[in-house]
């Protein structure tokens, strides 16, 4: 158990070692899953994603408009989403068109979902023994470490219900991948049901800032299993729960969390994190100034030393507020399986 409180804050790089994409692959992904056209004639589609051309002619007839005007939106986002860093920074140049945000979000709901049912940690509830579909993947992965940390000192009869007792994670992915690998990694580790994992599971503070795909069988809300392939009507509901930029700074309740668990925070993780100016902004803590040495661990791989330059900077600027003092560990040679190796001990105390 960790014995500190500490943060970990989760971007898109942390799903690299499993087989997610990473910004601009995703992006391109739902480009081409919203660039829907026809063949002349226009009966027969020729590109783009059968699911959400179903959505959208369901969303225009509920709207009484021609689904054209979201085909013809669809195409915009496909045309300019590879010109931008993510998907989340293209909606938010765009956080004027409804039509926009409509197409990108159903587009991220089938490209993550798809992404989930291809990635090292999906598991085939088909099969009488559940296991990983790539374990070999999964083990070569930082959330071996990370569950090393996780459960060092704790037993199965003694502490168990308080192995997430001082950790918290904010994870700026929509996917479900690091809630379903501890699903399945506490039921091996400690040989408990899948009842008594989802029930530690709920212990686990986590944060979504711009949403996920849906809420797995032990969470609340629209369920929709990992990877799961979803039905016209789920997928709308699915896309309703994505929260774009502006959207997120308006939910003031978890805007709010988020600024009490950066403040209280003895130790703060970012793990594939790019450190956007729009994800920083939302960390930005307004707390009470709270003291203390913070130390700051932080994945700079492959980044330009002039980067690490300005990321260690606003990494300061970000606990500014908080008062007390900070130590930032940074470099381009850490992933996240090499943070882990470089301080995995450190991160456990």
């Amino acid at each position: 158990m960790i014995r500190s409180k500490t943060l970990f804050i989760i971007g898109a790089g942390a799903g690299f070692d499993i087989g997610m994409p990473l910004g601009e692959k995703l992006s391109r992904e739902i480009g081409e899953k919203i660039n829907i056209k026809f063949k002349l004639g226009g009966y027969e589609q020729e590109s783009g994603d059968y699911e959400i051309m179903e959505a959208l002619r369901a969303i225009a007839s509920h709207e009484k408009i021609n689904v054209n005007e979201y085909l013809q939106a669809g195409w915009k986002v496909a045309d300019g989403v590879v010109f931008s860093r993510s998907i989340d920074s293209y909606l938010n140049a765009h956080s004027g068109n409804d039509k926009i945000k409509v197409c990108a979000k159903l587009g991220i709901v089938k490209a993550i979902l798809e992404a989930e049912r291809d990635s090292a940690v999906f598991i085939d509830h088909r099969n009488s023994i559940l296991e990983f579909k790539d374990k070999a993947k999964v083990l070569n992965s930082w959330l071996q470490p990370f569950m090393f940390v996780l459960q060092n000192g704790v037993r199965r009869d003694s502490g168990l219900d308080d192995i997430f007792q001082n950790t918290k994670i904010i994870n700026f992915n929509y996917d479900r991948c690091v809630e379903q690998f501890l699903w399945l990694a506490l039921q091996k580790l400690f040989a408990i049901s899948t009842d008594d994992a989802a029930y530690l599971l709920n212990k686990l503070p986590i944060i979504h800032p711009y949403g996920t795909v849906g809420s797995l069988s032990w969470q609340a809300g629209l369920r929709v299993g990992f990877g799961e392939k979803i039905q016209t009507r789920t997928l709308i509901e699915a896309s309703n729960q994505i929260r774009t930029f502006n959207e997120q700074i308006e939910d003031e309740q978890i805007l709010s969390q988020m600024s009490e668990w950066v403040s209280e925070a003895k130790r703060i993780v970012f793990l594939g994190f790019h450190f956007h100016d729009q994800n920083m902004a939302l960390l930005q803590s307004t707390e009470p100034a709270r003291g203390g040495v913070v130390e700051v661990y932080a994945t700079g791989f492959e980044r330009s030393v002039s980067e690490l330059t300005i990321i260690d900077s606003e990494i300061r600027k970000l606990l500014a507020s908080r008062g007390g003092g900070w130590n930032v560990n940074i470099d381009r040679r850490w992933d996240c399986s090499g943070l882990f190796k470089e301080f995995g001990t450190a991160i456990g105390r």
